[in-house]
């Protein structure tokens, strides 16, 4: 659905704009709060259909997020590009004047 490629995009973002950590790893775990409604409406309908424990299993860890996730691709950043600040100059391209108008458009 996305969810996984729109939350790293979440956090880039936020990153960019000098978000704290802690409010970043908040806002990416509140997905499941909104999600969490058509999760288990899947959930249901796997069970009625037989659904093995796995299978349940799988569909809540595909239709969720997860801190450890975060932790997996913010540990991979740093250990490949140094922090999230040099994988946003680096690999993304983002220069300083791209982030002070990003500022100057999210944050006034």
């Amino acid at each position: 659905a996305g969810k996984d490629r729109t939350g790293m995009g979440a956090v880039y973002l936020l990153s960019a704009l000098g978000v704290d950590g802690h409010t970043i790893r908040q806002d990416y775990l509140a997905t499941n709060d909104l999600i969490q409604p058509m999760v288990e409406k899947n959930l249901a309908a796997a069970r009625k259909h037989g659904a093995t424990d796995a299978l349940l299993a799988n569909i809540q860890d595909l239709g969720t997020v997860s801190g450890a996730f975060l932790d997996s691709a913010s540990a991979t950043i740093d250990a490949e590009y140094g922090s999230m600040r040099d994988y946003l100059q680096d690999e993304l391209k983002l220069t300083p004047a791209e982030k002070r108008d990003l500022r100057e458009l999210y944050l006034q």
